[in-house]
Formats: C-alpha cells, structure tokens, sequence
C-alpha cells in the first residue's frame, strides 16, 4: 500500500493547479451591493448615555432591508466558480477495510 500512497501524492502534486477558486460574478455582484448599502447606512452611537438609540429611517431602513435580503440570497449561492479551468484539486482517501 506504500507504493500506490506515494503514487498517488506524486500524481496529487503534478495534478493540482492553482491556490483557490475565484468568486462568481454573481458573488461580486452581491458583493459590490453589500458595500453600496453599508455606506447609505450611518452606523454611531448615541452621544451621551442619556440620549437613546432611534432607529434608522430613510434611506437607512431600506439599506438596512435590502442587506437582509442580499445576505439571504448569498446563502443560497456559492460564492467560488469551482469549474474555473485555473484552479484544479485531486482528492484520494484510502479506505481500508481490514
């Protein structure tokens, strides 16, 4: 079994390509949104502790409610193009069954 384990570490080495995946462009889509919303969105504190905290309004809620949705759907998606021809990966276990 040390032969077809060394074989296979050599075969492993000459096969992968690549350090990671790069992201979909649905995912940098996503991404690029996120941003645009974190900006629209003031994010303080309030200025003494006998002031209280009000919640956002405007511009701000809906910020707020279309990240909700945009981290809902990144669930959904993945986020690395794994047919990206730049990155390869061989996988091997050993199963044995004595």
């Amino acid at each position: 079994m040390h032969q077809l384990d060394v074989f296979l570490r050599t075969l492993k080495t000459d096969f992968d390509k690549g350090t990671r995946a790069r992201n979909t462009k649905e995912y940098e889509h996503r991404r690029y949104l996120m941003k645009r919303a974190t900006s629209q969105v003031v994010w303080r504190a309030p200025l003494s502790r006998h002031t209280t905290w009000r919640p956002p309004q405007g511009a701000a809620r809906r910020a707020i409610s279309s990240l909700k949705s945009i981290y809902k759907e990144n669930n959904n998606h993945p986020i690395m193009d794994f047919e990206d021809p730049k990155y390869k990966r061989l996988k091997y276990v050993r199963y044995a069954d004595d």
